[in-house]
């Protein structure tokens, strides 16, 4: 997965050429205090101009650094997208059904907000990284060096307790990432608790989901003290050093302190620069932990182990136009060849034998093939209070629109009605006419059979 775009990289360029012109509109403001020390009022009046100047073109550019970041954020997330259902394409997982709830939870729930996350992250730590080590330079310029060496000094420390503790800031990080998770995939049944059972019983399951949402905000304030732990320390100790420095040890002339108050302002935003500088070296070791979790999130699913089902004794497929049984491997191998088109067939078996495993290796030697289970639904709902059959009919159709070759079906009549099945079930009859339909059935009998053999009769 590359983050890299070139809206980011324009973001990055508009960051350092905004961080000069800061750097200059700090340096000039200085130059006006020492112009007012002395006495030129018309020099500090030109430098102060200069101020705006260079203050302005440095928060413009600033904007347009804002506007690149969004679009490179929209690369990426697309970007991550389609790397996604590239992996997702390669790989047939065992626990779909598992793995669907942590699909729908990751990437409507953490994806987009760990990548804004990044880009802000990867954009504040470039800005504050320059803002810090360019007003030092011209603090080290406009006058004494002492005050950016006791800064710099505290950062370094700073940056030598964050390593010590990197690992820690990972893990919590990961936690993070892992409650969110398990708080979203449980928003289902939080919903259901409130609408499909009396308040007595539901109330365990709303406690549960609270408490998942409470492990979630524990781990957030955990890490919250460390960041702010780490984060206050320098500045404590900038500002305390600083004070005694000011107080004790140094003389300063009259137009050293005219460029000293000129700067307050600068000053105090290098001292908030500081602190957020420690709270990125703090939080690097977070997003880097989270970014890792972008690409290794399926890692935990297992592939289909096919060579666990290669005997295939247990299951029975029957031609339903005939009414004559097909050897199962048989019927593979001519599907994976193309020499069976059309036709309706039906897959048997006892529960545990494979029947959902086979008609999965049918749709992987299908060239273009529509797996369909009992919850599948390819029409995104409108908000309407359609029936389950409905909803299911409405799919068919967008699924039998595409025109695919073969049409798989997994206990697809298991939450509907006898009118509905009848509706679909002629639906697929009709299909099978000039397609391959194949289902794996538990209502079905041998009067559904020869019903439908007498449909292809007549």
């Amino acid at each position: 997965m590359h983050y890299r775009s070139h809206m980011l990289t324009l973001a990055v360029v508009l960051i350092f050429l905004q961080q000069i012109a800061l750097a200059f509109s700090t340096f000039f403001i200085a130059r006006a205090g020492t112009s007012v020390a002395t006495g030129d009022s018309n020099l500090a009046i030109d430098y102060v101009v200069l101020f705006f100047v260079t203050a302005l073109v440095g928060f413009g550019l600033n904007s347009f650094s804002e506007v690149c970041a969004e679009k490179s954020k929209n690369v990426i997330l697309a970007r991550y997208y389609s790397s996604t259902h590239l992996l997702l394409k390669a790989r047939q997982l065992s626990n779909v059904r598992q793995m669907r709830s942590k699909y729908h939870s990751w990437m409507a729930g953490e994806v987009a907000p760990t990548i804004d996350e990044f880009v802000s992250f990867f954009l504040m730590s470039i800005n504050s990284v320059l803002n810090v080590c360019l007003t030092l330079l011209v603090f080290s310029a406009v006058f004494s060096i002492e005050v950016s060496i006791i800064v710099l000094v505290q950062l370094i420390a700073s940056a030598l307790l964050i390593s010590v503790i990197r690992k820690t800031v990972s893990g919590l990080g990961t936690q993070l990432q892992e409650k969110k998770l398990e708080s979203n995939q449980y928003l289902e049944t939080f919903w259901n608790s409130h609408f499909m059972m009396s308040p007595p019983m539901g109330e365990k399951l709303q406690n549960i989901q609270f408490q998942k949402l409470q492990g979630f905000f524990d781990t957030r304030v955990k890490y919250k003290i460390w960041e702010q732990s780490i984060a206050a320390a320098p500045i404590l100790l900038s500002v305390g050093s600083l004070l005694v420095y000011i107080s004790a040890f140094q003389s300063w002339s009259a137009v050293e302190i005219g460029a000293a108050v000129a700067v307050l302002p600068r000053t105090l935003q290098l001292l908030g620069n500081a602190h957020t500088l420690t709270v990125i070296g703090t939080k690097f070791f977070e997003i880097r932990q989270k970014r890792r979790n972008l690409s290794h999130f399926l890692t935990d699913s297992q592939d289909v182990d096919f060579s666990a089902f290669a005997s295939l004794d247990g299951l029975s497929v029957t031609d339903v136009g005939r009414g004559s049984l097909v050897d199962p491997k048989e019927f593979l191998d001519r599907v994976s060849k193309g020499a069976i088109t059309q036709g309706r067939f039906l897959v048997t078996g006892e529960n545990g034998s494979g029947k959902s495993t086979f008609v999965k290796r049918v749709y992987l030697a299908s060239n273009k093939a529509i797996l369909v289970e009992p919850t599948t639904n390819f029409t995104p709902e409108n908000g309407g209070n359609q029936s389950t059959g409905n909803l299911f009919l409405a799919s068919l159709q967008t699924i039998l629109g595409e025109g695919p070759d073969v049409v798989i079906l997994d206990e697809w009549d298991a939450n509907l009605d006898e009118n509905n099945t009848q509706i679909i079930d002629e639906k697929l009859q009709h299909f099978s006419g000039s397609h391959l339909v194949l289902e794996v059935r538990h209502k079905i009998t041998s009067h559904n059979v020869v019903k439908s053999r007498q449909r292809e009769v007549s």
